[in-house]
């Protein structure tokens, strides 16, 4: 019996500890089952309730939902809230950012900028140069239309220069004004000179002395260079042409440290005045030369002054094309007015010709100003016009088509003859050039009324005009342009027109009256 009991009691034992260990396990179930039914439940739920909520939103465009996991942080503020925080002293930027502090200039900030800058920066007077040689300078004018470097012998008595670079149609300011290649010239002593040309024919210029270019022998080692500034000539006037006698108010621009001022006003005159005025007296192309001297050295700049006189010349001249490939020939025809007796012609090219009409032969590609100066008892004057020179084209071969070619045969039979083109078929048009024409009336006291009347066969139309007024004022691309003269008295005006056939030119000669005088009513007076 005791062992029977002992026997159940420990049965009972074993089963509740079966039933406690299971325990867990039926929670862990029953937490489970509790997840699938929560989950059963979003799943199960419809989409009609966020349309609901969306429908009683403010109009515009849906909310977009935010993926599960993704963080949100605060919005940054602005840049520009958070004041910026530099030393002081030191200068701020546009962007807020401290830039460097560069020493106070020679010059005060406050001296007015002159618009004119036509100098030679290096090679200084002195210098001993050899091969390639790096020319600094400045070539600034409200007027600029192209600058060249130019070198001769020193000295020069017979005033001929030789071009160092070609013609160059960009503004410099403080850089690079070109190459001075000297190895193709002899060893010695040589002056350098930068010509600026101006839109109405006159020219300034800035000359450097006494470089010498050793080539041939060992370059001695420099010597000490005085650390002053050289000074730099400037100046202005108030008028550059007018009728004789021509007073001329110059007025000295130069900067640095100077000592002295030496003018030369072309006339044979001279003057040591730092501010002087001049009257020339006979008509005439003058050029006033302005040397400074300074503990740091010497500089000199150059412009002209045209003085003419009753009857003035009138330049202008055409040409029979104004763009091609190169090398390309263009005949010039004069076409100016009045008593002449000399002509000028300068190509830009570094040659020039004293022909009356010159044929010229432009070899490499580029853009190219063409003066003419013509010269007489009553003055100068001078006309320009551009040439457009392109690369030159490359010949295509031509190709081969089974209508031109006869087969291969054998030379023992007759060659069959190509079939010719039928008669009915048209033929290609090659395009043909414009037509200038057009016609001037007085529009105003000095004022002239053009009327373009040129035709043109080309589907496109005339696509460029440009007219030349015969008076050296800059060149107008208008159609109907009105254009007001200075004075009165006979123009040659040209008009060049261009579509894609070519260009065509065509000039005569407009007269502008002089103003109806006004009566001018006296008035009395009496002190």
């Amino acid at each position: 019996m005791r062992a029977a009991r002992g026997i159940d009691r420990r049965y009972a034992c074993l089963i509740m500890n079966h039933r406690l260990s299971a325990q867990p396990i039926l929670l862990v179930f029953l937490a489970l089952l509790t997840a699938l039914i929560v989950s059963a439940c979003n799943l199960g739920a419809t989409s009609e309730g966020e349309g609901e909520l969306t429908q009683e939103a403010s109009p515009g465009a849906p909310p977009t939902r935010t993926p599960p996991g993704t963080l949100t942080f605060p919005t940054p503020l602005p840049l520009t809230s958070i004041a910026q925080t530099r030393q002081p002293g030191i200068p701020t930027s546009i962007a807020g950012f401290p830039t460097s502090v560069l020493p106070p200039a020679s010059q005060p900030t406050s001296a007015p900028v002159v618009p004119v800058s036509i100098v030679i920066l290096s090679p200084i007077p002195g210098n001993v140069v050899a091969g390639n040689v790096q020319v600094l300078g400045s070539a600034q004018h409200p007027q600029f239309l192209q600058y060249q470097l130019e070198y001769a012998p020193e000295p020069n008595p017979g005033n001929l220069w030789y071009p160092a670079t070609g013609a160059i149609q960009q503004p410099v300011l403080n850089n690079l004004l070109g190459i001075w290649n000297t190895n193709a010239v002899q060893d010695g002593t040589y002056q350098l000179r930068l010509r600026v040309f101006l839109r109405d024919g006159t020219s300034l210029a800035t000359v450097v002395n006494s470089i010498r270019i050793q080539n041939r022998a060992p370059t001695p080692p420099p010597s000490a260079t005085p650390n002053i500034a050289r000074p730099i000539a400037a100046f202005t006037m108030d008028r550059n042409t007018g009728q004789a006698p021509l007073r001329v108010r110059l007025n000295n621009q130069s900067t640095g440290t100077v000592t002295t001022y030496q003018w030369n006003f072309g006339d044979g005159t001279t003057s040591a005045d730092r501010n002087p005025r001049h009257d020339f007296t006979t008509p005439g192309l003058y050029t006033v030369t302005l040397t400074v001297n300074g503990p740091g050295g010497t500089s000199n700049v150059s412009s002209q002054i045209n003085v003419q006189g009753p009857t003035p010349p009138n330049a202008g001249f055409t040409s029979d094309r104004s763009s091609g490939a190169s090398p390309l020939t263009v005949q010039f025809t004069d076409q100016s007015a009045g008593n002449i007796t000399g002509y000028h012609w300068n190509f830009s090219d570094g040659t020039g010709s004293s022909d009356r009409n010159p044929r010229h032969v432009f070899t490499v590609p580029g853009t190219y100003n063409v003066f003419l100066t013509v010269t007489g008892p009553g003055g100068t004057s001078s006309a320009r016009r551009e040439i457009t020179v392109l690369g030159p084209t490359a010949t295509v071969p031509p190709t081969l088509t089974a209508s031109l070619v006869a087969p291969a045969t054998n030379t023992s039979e007759p060659t069959e003859t190509p079939t010719e083109t039928p008669t009915d078929a048209p033929a290609p048009t090659e395009a043909t050039p414009p037509v200038a024409s057009f016609s001037a009336s007085l529009a105003a006291d000095l004022t002239i009324a053009f009327t373009d009347a040129s035709t043109s066969s080309s589907p496109g139309g005339i696509t460029g005009r440009q007219w030349d007024f015969g008076d050296s004022s800059p060149a107008s691309n208008e159609q109907n342009p009105q254009h007001v003269y200075a004075a009165p008295g006979a123009y040659t005006v040209t008009l060049t027109v261009t579509d894609a056939g070519g260009s065509h030119s065509v000039s005569q000669q407009v007269d502008v009256p002089a103003p109806e005088p006004v009566a001018v009513v006296p008035e009395a007076g009496f002190t």
